[in-house]
């Protein structure tokens, strides 16, 4: 009995440790490296990034996306729950499945990818694949924007 105790505490120590390694430990050097400067540690990295246009650029793109996308999704939502719920609108049941369909299709997949081996496998291979051709574009633009003088960089103008 004591021994399967000490087995579950130990496996349970080793996916803590297994979890900090996979998850934990990237994030922690990224935010090293961050912070590691020429001259040592500090958060010059962090200014000279906010004081690059580029930045505010892509700073006001986000916000002005968001907030758009924000009103819309509102808009539509409010319009689609007064039109559900005060009106007599034919296929009232169609509209809500249509409604709920964006949060059930997602893990609808997912069920399906974990059903089959096949299917779980090539979503393993559809994964590695996409990080992988990810972190070449990433590096391939870093040479290519590298190679432009400063005044063409902009957010927007390559994948």
């Amino acid at each position: 009995m004591k021994s399967s105790k000490i087995k579950t505490i130990a496996g349970r120590i080793l996916f803590f440790i297994a979890v900090c390694f996979i998850f934990i430990m990237p994030i922690l050097s990224l935010l090293r490296m961050s912070l590691t400067t020429d001259g040592g540690f500090g958060l010059q990295n962090y200014v000279d990034m906010l004081h690059e246009e580029r930045t505010v650029k892509a700073v006001r793109n986000t916000l002005i996306i968001s907030t758009a996308s924000t009103v819309i999704a509102v808009a539509a939502g409010s319009f689609f729950v007064f039109l559900t719920a005060y009106t007599n609108v034919k296929r009232k049941k169609l509209l809500e499945l249509l409604v709920l369909a964006p949060y059930i299709i997602p893990s609808y997949i997912i069920t399906l990818s974990w059903s089959s081996p096949a299917a779980m496998s090539a979503a393993i291979v559809f994964i590695v694949f996409f990080v992988y051709s990810l972190v070449v574009l990433v590096k391939k633009k870093d040479e290519e924007d590298a190679k432009r003088p400063k005044a063409q960089l902009d957010q927007c103008s390559y994948i």
